[in-house]
């Protein structure tokens, strides 16, 4: 045997046995102390005062937020590094989420639908810039839109989202929701804007989508999109179906509102099926950016070409693509992302456009608190994704009583403003102003608040008897004062 042979043999050798000796860490060490150090290095972005830097686990947050149950799947070099299950489906039963349980994805469905459009685009039987009624029959929008407008948001369609159904309650066919036709609970789709114009954000336009896909492909669209979209992406437990199955809904977790109370009937029936349909898991949805990101860079992929990833990442009007949304400095920082909202369900999916990572979180709550984003700041922090973390240091609240905070919780009006609306949920004060997203206010004071999201001051006022008149919320120099509405 030639010196170098033996040597590389014996060099091979030592390193097996300091290996199976613990003396050399292995790759499966190495990825658990990774997810080790995400689990337990959540920094919540404001703080009790005097817990600056102090990092939680996921396990603590969630209690914090009152989380029942959490997936995520962590996507590193290309390949699912791994995927984690938290709490439980159910609080009733104390099912434990496991990576197989089934979550709503929300507006995550989104991106996965405009996948098996764009699917039709590359196989020349839909056209991305031609007027969608040459395939539309069954709905007439009454001017000419795209498919590209469509899945950019920027059609000028109305409908933002959808409530959903409880179950056993009777289901409206596409063209009823499309029509605001009963049993359909929303108001008829419809054309509000300038198509081409701007991104107005409209689940109405995915529901048209819907209707599209099923007319082209001449398929309903749940088999369509298992077919050639779930198939090939090895989507394995990824469906459309509305309702679930029995055999599905046995591993699906049950919905929890913002308040806490558990949905009738576990969930919401969605048969606005691409735009809010989707049951599936976060390894699942790893696979979408896995795709996305290996036909982009023109490796080998299994379902879309380099240039239909390319249509889908490209952000024509504003920050908008094809099913997914833009953002970070360009380059190796872009970003592509989605976050999803049903009853009873968050999501949110960030990836890196030039990159080989990504994540992907979903909960069993609605959650106003920031908790998926902590969970993915945590990944962001160990996997050192670029220019994602653009807060540098924590802000500080008082521990101000809770019987203190819920005092404040009411309607309050300005003229020619939306009603803003505060609660007390969760020993914690949330407000929203019109149909806007809730937000957490935090204490500065026992009558000063902020609120982390908006930069804005938040100054509760009082009569000389103690009782809440009036807030005035400052921002930027501006003062807006909103008058308390008596009860």
């Amino acid at each position: 045997m030639p010196a170098r042979a033996r040597c590389d043999k014996v060099v091979g050798l030592l390193l097996v046995l300091l290996a199976t000796t613990g003396g050399l860490a292995r790759p499966q060490d190495a990825e658990a102390a990774r997810i080790a150090r995400v689990e337990s290095g959540l920094l919540p972005r404001a703080v009790p005062k005097g817990q600056t830097g102090q990092r939680a686990s996921i396990v603590e947050r969630m209690t914090y937020h009152a989380i029942p149950g959490m997936s995520v799947a962590v996507i590193e070099d290309g390949r699912i590094a791994w995927a984690g299950a938290y709490g439980v489906r159910d609080r009733d039963t104390k099912s434990p989420v496991t990576t197989e349980t089934l979550f709503q994805a929300a507006s995550l469905s989104k991106p996965v639908s405009a996948l098996g459009a764009v699917a039709l685009v590359q196989n020349h039987q839909l056209d991305l810039d031609g007027d969608l009624r040459q395939w539309l029959r069954s709905w007439n929008p009454g001017q000419s839109i795209t498919l590209r407008q469509l899945l950019s948001h920027s059609a000028g369609l109305t409908e933002s989202g959808f409530a959903g159904y409880v179950p056993g309650a009777p289901l409206p066919t596409t063209a009823q929701i499309l029509n605001g036709e009963k049993p359909a609970n929303n108001e008829a789709v419809r054309m509000a804007g300038q198509p081409g114009a701007v991104v107005s954000y409209s689940g109405g336009g995915y529901v048209v989508v819907q209707q599209v896909i099923s007319e082209v492909a001449q398929s309903p669209f749940d088999q369509y999109m298992r077919r050639s979209v779930f198939s090939p992406l090895r989507m394995t437990q990824s469906s459309f179906e509305q309702p679930l199955p029995a055999d599905r809904a046995r591993v699906a977790a049950s919905g929890y509102r913002r308040d806490g109370s558990k949905l009738e009937g576990n969930w919401m029936i969605q048969p606005e099926l691409a735009a809010a349909g989707l049951w599936t898991t976060p390894s699942d949805l790893a696979q979408v950016i896995i795709e996305l990101q290996d036909a982009l860079a023109g490796r080998p992929s299994r379902l879309l070409t380099q240039a239909a990833a390319r249509e889908i990442l490209t952000a024509r009007v504003s920050n908008a693509g094809l099913g997914v949304f833009l953002a970070g400095p360009n380059g190796a920082s872009r970003r592509f992302m989605h976050s999803g909202r049903n009853a009873g369900f968050d999501a949110m999916l960030v990836a890196y456009k030039n990159g080989r990572q990504g994540a992907v979180v979903m909960i069993n709550r609605n959650n106003n608190g920031r908790f998926i984003d902590e969970v993915l700041e945590s990944v962001a922090r160990e996997y050192r994704w670029p220019d994602y973390i653009t807060w540098t240091s924590q802000l500080e609240y008082e521990p101000v009583p809770p019987a203190v905070q819920s005092t404040y919780a009411g309607r309050y009006d300005a003229a020619g403003r939306p009603s803003l609306v505060v609660v007390f949920e969760d020993q914690k004060l949330f407000a929203r102003s019109g149909e806007d997203a809730w937000f957490r206010l935090y204490p500065a004071s026992e009558t000063e608040f902020f609120a982390i999201d908006h930069s804005t001051r938040w100054t509760f006022e009082k009569s000389r008897d103690g009782t809440v008149t009036e807030v005035v919320v400052k921002s930027s120099g501006n003062e807006l004062r909103r008058r308390r509405v008596p009860q």
